[in-house]
């Protein structure tokens, strides 16, 4: 049976660690929803941290970490998280990123629908202006978008055995922050939305039963909402604070 989990806001640091832990020691698949305390840019695994002014983000009280998922910078705000973790077996026996990536967002369809949004998956790139280091600048083949605007951006990698997606739905969207804190080329445009915008309302825990309904015919019937075990705890913050938390992770490219 699936694992359905709801955690309380966490710091970037933690809540990537958390992430790591669970497909470290993935037994049955997990969907887990969360928030960010502080809020937090996430860099992508291979991305530069020169994208980053990490100067502004001291000035607006904002984390930097950097997630074991590819893609661009996201400023997790005002915003609901989710992560799937599972086997490749879980999905199908799928192995290929791209086909497991849409297996999983055509689920992510499914929960958005149920929360009244009608979302497509988007092809191709949208637009964008230079190098932008901004995940939400444009939509990405298989990014979800309203009426052509990016609503929400998913990541996935295939690491210590089994597979990670996790992505950001916005409540809202501090324009400010981004321009502030991203080192976006000059004349970069906003392609992206959020819930307030298309006067949606979500809590958490909707938000997690929207994704169970959505995921369970891919991964089958989810035990009742729950937190991680204790031991997944402890296991996530001796993480955060060796490797997630650290000047080094962060600043490797």
């Amino acid at each position: 049976m699936a694992r359905l989990l709801l955690t309380p806001p966490l710091s970037g640091a933690l809540n990537m660690a958390l992430d790591e832990v669970l497909l470290a020691h993935l037994g049955e698949p997990v969907v887990r929803v969360y928030e960010w305390l502080p809020h937090t840019i996430t860099l992508g695994y291979g991305q530069r941290a020169a994208d980053v002014d990490h100067d502004a983000c001291r000035r607006w009280a904002l984390d930097v970490t950097r997630r074991l998922t590819g893609g661009r910078a996201v400023l997790h705000g005002d915003e609901l998280t989710y992560s799937v973790i599972a086997s490749p077996d879980s999905l199908g026996g799928v192995r290929n990123i791209t086909e497991s990536y849409h297996r999983l967002c055509a689920c992510l369809i499914d929960a958005l629908g149920r929360a009244g949004l009608s979302v497509a998956m988007s092809e191709r790139h949208s637009g964008g202006t230079g190098h932008d280091p901004a995940c939400f600048a444009s939509a990405a083949g298989g990014d979800l978008c309203v009426d052509g605007r990016k609503l929400m951006g998913s990541a996935q990698c295939h690491k210590l055995g089994g597979v990670l997606q996790h992505g950001s739905l916005p409540r809202t969207v501090n324009d400010q922050q981004i321009a502030d804190c991203l080192r976006r080329p000059t004349g970069a445009t906003r392609g992206w939305t959020c819930l307030r915008e298309l006067a949606v309302e979500l809590t958490p825990s909707q938000f997690a039963a929207h994704l169970a309904a959505g995921f369970e015919r891919l991964l089958g019937p989810f035990s009742p909402l729950a937190e991680p075990t204790a031991d997944e705890w402890a296991q996530a913050e001796a993480l955060a604070a060796s490797k997630y938390a650290q000047a080094d992770w962060v600043t490797r490219i």
